[in-house]
């Protein structure tokens, strides 16, 4: 909420979902140190894919624990019936979450893509 409220204060409501979402996805490879994977990330934001690795490349480039050299990223449908969407799933009904940060580190991340 005050992610939302910032930008929506600072006019750019319609990036706010596109940057952190870019934020916490580089969040999480940085966190398990997953440089050297390909990343298969679900089309959540049609047209915007783009701009989502382009915030996660930018944001790895600048990090110094994570490389952006061996990192591949690519969008596709995943569907209700993966596994992946059954593990995001389950901690959603149970709240219950192995990863967790708060709005100054992800108001950090987004920064960076502003210089």
């Amino acid at each position: 909420k005050i992610l939302q409220d910032i930008y929506r204060k600072t006019n750019k409501p319609k990036m706010f979902a596109i940057q952190v979402f870019a934020a916490l996805v580089f969040l999480l490879i940085k966190k398990y140190k997953l440089s050297n994977q390909t990343f298969i990330i679900d089309e959540e934001y049609p047209g915007y894919e783009n701009l989502i690795k382009s915030y996660i490349f930018q944001l790895a480039k600048k990090s110094i624990v994570t490389k952006s050299d061996n990192l591949v990223i690519s969008f596709k449908t995943i569907g209700k019936s993966s596994s992946a969407h059954e593990v995001a799933n389950k901690c959603f009904k149970k709240g219950k979450t192995v990863f967790k940060t708060d709005y100054k580190e992800v108001l950090g991340l987004i920064l960076i893509y502003e210089k």
